[in-house]
């Protein structure tokens, strides 16, 4: 019997050599490409040695040697690869002859006729690569790939003929006939390799076995998740079986079977997707989890296959998101469309979270793949949430056109857009626990991530802000609510300035997402903004205290100053005051933030410069807000002149504080002045003109500065509205007499004062304006005078220039020199 017979040596031998031979035939076109660049490299080296034989120049008598032509260019391909690209091409244009040829006698012969047509093509093609193996096995490789190609087109064929009906099944579907079809090809590709171009049939079983199965699967699944189930397990089959088959697959082989398991894991994931929407009830879900538990299969495969890391990472979160999958597949029935994105993040959070606590017995490539699987099933929920509950964050900031128009009573859900009624939100309560969810994740992974930590603050903030409006409490509980956190949060981040200093800044948005809420709130009554204001300064002075770096200490610094005098004038507002009267209110305070920073912090530069930025900004917003009544501009005005004054006797503020004092001065005699209904100009440029003419008296005496920049300015303050007004108002009466008089005087002082002291500015500016006086009184009758007398004066004038020329020159020089002189 033939089982009993040993083995065949020959025939083994046979085996190898021809498997030998294959491989080898794989290496002729890497060694070809080898041997060119050793070549070429050979030849570099040979010109090399022929130039230095018979360097440039150096010709001999005798007749000149003939270099060797260069060798002529290698060829780019190998003869092998040229052959197998020729006869590749000409069994591709034999495949198109042969459709092309189907499809002109398709209209000349019947159906059964054209079957054994091609039938006939494939079984000569078939025969010309046996008879080929030997002598051509290029060839025949060629011709056995058209012959695979021709069965797939006799397939065809024999349908449109109708074999179906002859074999007795005239209603086998598509998929069915198909199915039968691969095989008997992947078959017939497998009988060929036996004999004939191993590569090439090979290639062709593990790209048409598989579609066998798949076609099958989804026929006989009457469901989406049957077809889920059956797809996912056939793509785990395929990975699974694919190391097994690694001796008998080539390079193109594995990635058919690569490309056949990923669409079949693919067309799963799509119908287990729909399969998972369509339950209405929770026992009706779990046929679909389970298909959604099949997906895993695959990918963890493939992850264990795979050699590059990003693919393996990539397979390793399809793999960790199935049991998020299965858990929302199974809750969805039961849930909305808002419980199914809450569950989702809850799924998402909760494998980032394993992820994390599991680390130490899963991979890397597994931990980041469970980071990206459970981010990707958080982030809808978590986008979600935020767009629910951003309402409620800058909703209230309306209360700030109509402030302290509501009461503290009224429920939060319906006034959280301002005064006008606003509907309920919808969605809130599972958008809460989304955002729980998300600060929870956040806070296990941000122990160590700054940036982490700040999501979690601002989730935490954006928690504080919806949960009072989705529990229906009244806008008391919201603002308390969200004033705590804010409070809290900036509280816990001084506190982390004493040992983590990267902490301070990532809780900070946190608080300015309750802050902002915050200050909606407190607009609602006067109550709730005096609140509000006191104790978010407390918490800020407090957060100051705690701090330990210089930039905390000074932010939180300048934010408790800033709230400080805003709690002053809001709280003067609110105890019925007009709006001028807080601003006097505001003003005074910032004037002590200011003096406190001088005098209390002057050993910490840094938060000394800004509570003293801070008092000084304040400072400039109290006087606008007592802009609307002058007395009260004036009174706020003068409280600030001793402020500045004492601020001024610190040595290193003196200039500063010193020069804002005499401004401030100013302002506060113009303010009066207006108040009391003073009308005449001099009132105002009078004090103007002394306090400018002080300042540049000193400053000339201890600067090297000009007259020009020292008192030019308050000259022209103190002779230049009186002249003018004077030259105007002449005609009025006795005012403008007056003025004129005066403004004579005091120019005649400033020029005698310009000669004493030999200044440019007084003596230029006095000249000036007594010249303007002179030409004013005279010149109307001048210009009155016969035209002849004028021409005359001015012929005289010119005769005398003439006469005294050189002389008038020398005087113009040395008088010049002196001038150029003076101060």
């Amino acid at each position: 019997m033939t089982g009993d017979r040993p083995a065949d040596p020959d025939w083994s031998a046979l085996e190898e050599l021809r498997g030998r031979i294959t491989d080898l035939d794989g290496h002729v076109a890497q060694l070809l490409s080898e041997r060119q660049s050793l070549v070429r490299e050979y030849e570099q080296h040979r010109y090399a040695i022929i130039g230095r034989l018979h360097p440039t120049g150096t010709v001999p008598t005798q007749a000149p040697t003939t270099l060797a032509p260069p060798a002529a260019p290698q060829p780019e391909w190998s003869g092998a690869r040229v052959r197998a690209l020729l006869l590749w091409l000409g069994a591709a244009l034999l495949a198109i002859s042969a459709l092309t040829f189907t499809a002109v006698a398709w209209s000349m012969l019947g159906e059964g006729g054209r079957a054994l047509l091609l039938l006939g093509a494939t079984a000569g093609v078939t025969a010309l690569a046996l008879l080929a193996r030997r002598r051509l096995p290029m060839t025949a490789e060629a011709f056995v790939g058209l012959a695979i190609i021709l069965s797939l087109v006799d397939v065809y064929a024999a349908r449109r003929a109708g074999l179906a009906g002859w074999i007795g099944t005239p209603e086998m579907s598509w998929q069915v006939w198909w199915a039968i079809g691969t095989a008997v090809a992947a078959g017939f590709a497998a009988a060929l390799g036996l004999a004939v171009a191993q590569r090439t049939t090979r290639f062709a079983v593990a790209a048409l076995l598989p579609v066998t199965p798949e076609l099958l699967a989804l026929r006989i699944a009457d469901t989406e998740w049957a077809g889920a189930l059956a797809l996912a397990v056939l793509a785990a089959v395929i990975l699974a079986a694919q190391p097994r088959w690694a001796r008998y697959l080539y390079r193109e082989g594995h990635v058919a079977l690569g490309v056949h398991a990923g669409v079949s894991w693919l067309v799963a994931a799509a119908l287990a997707a729909v399969a998972a929407a369509q339950p209405r009830t929770v026992p009706a879900a779990l046929a679909p989890a389970l298909a959604v538990a099949a997906l895993a299969g695959a990918p963890e495969l493939a992850r264990r296959r795979l050699a590059d890391i990003p693919l393996r990472t990539g397979a390793a979160a399809l793999a960790a998101g199935v049991p998020a999958g299965i858990v929302l597949t199974v809750v969805a029935p039961a849930v909305g469309v808002d419980g199914r994105l809450t569950t989702a993040a809850v799924a998402g959070g909760a494998t980032i979270l394993m992820a994390v606590f599991l680390s130490a017995f899963v991979s890397g490539e597994q931990r980041a793949g469970a980071l990206i699987a459970g981010s990707a099933f958080a982030l809808p929920g978590t986008l979600w949430a935020l767009g629910i509950s951003a309402p409620t964050v800058y909703g209230p900031l309306a209360w700030l056109t109509d402030a302290w128009t509501g009461n503290l009573d009224q429920a939060a859900r319906e006034s959280y857009f301002g005064p006008d009624t606003w509907p309920e939100l919808d969605g809130s309560w599972p958008a809460v626990g989304t955002l729980t969810a998300a600060a929870t994740v956040g806070l296990v992974l941000g122990i160590r991530r700054p940036i982490l930590i700040g999501i979690t603050s601002a989730a935490i903030a954006f928690i504080s802000v919806l949960l009072p409006v989705a529990a229906g409490a009244t806008a008391l509980g919201a603002l308390l609510t969200t004033m705590a956190t804010a409070t809290l949060i900036v509280l816990a981040s001084a506190w982390a300035d004493r040992g983590n200093g990267r902490w301070v800044w990532a809780l900070l948005p946190g608080a300015a997402v309750a802050a902002v809420a915050t200050a909606g709130w407190a607009a609602v009554s006067p109550a709730a903004s005096v609140l509000a204001l006191a104790i978010t300064a407390a918490a800020g002075a407090a957060a100051a205290l705690i701090a330990r770096s210089p930039a905390a200490r000074a932010g939180y610094s300048a934010l408790a100053g800033l709230l400080a005098v805003t709690f002053a004038g809001v709280a003067t507002r609110a105890a019925g005051a007009g709006l001028p009267a807080a601003g006097l209110a505001a003003t005074i305070a910032a004037g002590a933030v200011v003096l406190f920073g001088i005098y209390l912090l002057r050993d910490q530069p840094s938060v000394d410069v800004a509570i003293e930025g801070a008092g000084a900004a304040a400072a400039g917003v109290g006087l606008v807000a007592a802009t609307g009544s002058t007395p009260w501009l004036a009174g706020a005005l003068t409280a600030l002149v001793p402020i500045a004054a004492l601020a001024a006797l610190r040595t290193d503020r003196r200039v500063l504080y010193g020069s804002a004092a005499g401004v401030l001065a100013l302002g506060a005699v113009w303010a009066w002045l207006d108040a009391a209904r003073v009308d005449v100009a001099e009132a105002y440029t009078a004090p103007a003109a002394l306090a400018a003419l002080i300042a540049g008296i000193l400053a000339w005496r201890t600067g090297p500065g000009r007259s020009w920049l020292t008192l030019g300015p308050a000259l022209v303050l103190a002779i230049g509205p009186t002249l003018v007004l004077g030259m105007a108002d002449e005609s009025n009466g006795r005012s403008g007499a007056v003025r004129l008089i005066v403004a004579a005087a005091l120019s005649l002082a400033v020029v005698i004062a310009g000669a004493i002291w030999r200044l440019q500015a007084p003596l230029c500016l006095g000249a000036a304006a007594l010249l303007a006086l002179a030409i004013d009184q005279w010149g109307a009758e001048i210009v009155r005078m016969p035209r002849w007398i004028s021409v005359g004066v001015v012929g005289i004038l010119l005769m005398w220039i003439g006469a005294t020329f050189e002389h008038r020159r020398r005087d113009w020089r040395r008088a010049s020199e002196v001038f150029g002189r003076f101060g």
